[in-house]
């Protein structure tokens, strides 16, 4: 009887072993899990912060882009003014131009409209109908031989 109770001790002890190695197995199990968890909710702080610094950098070329776009407004506006005011003048000057070959007298400043600035002086362009509109077509010259 002696080996059933050495037997009984035996697998008591063995079935101890067990249950304490299934014990550590399981606490080395829950120590991975947290850490896996501490790690993995630092790395997603990680991507939360790159995500973040990510979209600050290109808000800040989105506001470059606007800045540059608003300088090149403003020299577009500067530049059409500086046109406008370079029409008028051109403007101004062809009618006075205009008004000393029909005879006039100038327009001044103060007196704008005292001749039509859509009319063409004498000489200039279209000056009526051509009187002898056959004349011209008996004039062309003979079409040229290629050879």
């Amino acid at each position: 009887m002696k080996s059933n109770n050495s037997s009984g001790a035996n697998d008591d002890k063995n079935n101890y072993s067990i249950i304490k190695l299934k014990r550590a197995a399981v606490t080395v199990l829950s120590a991975a899990s947290v850490k896996a968890k501490l790690l993995a909710n630092h790395e997603e702080d990680q991507i939360r912060q790159l995500v973040s610094l990510i979209i600050e950098k290109q808000l800040h070329k989105l506001e470059v882009k606007l800045a540059m776009f608003a300088d090149i407004e403003s020299v577009i506006m500067r530049m059409r003014e500086q046109t406008e005011r370079a029409r008028h003048r051109l403007m101004h000057e062809r009618a006075q131009i205009i008004a000393a070959r029909l005879g006039l007298a100038a327009p001044g400043r103060g007196n704008p409209g005292s001749l039509p600035t859509n009319k063409l002086a004498m000489g200039y362009g279209a000056t009526g109908p051509n009187p002898n509109p056959g004349a011209i077509s008996s004039q062309k010259a003979p079409p040229m031989r290629r050879p």
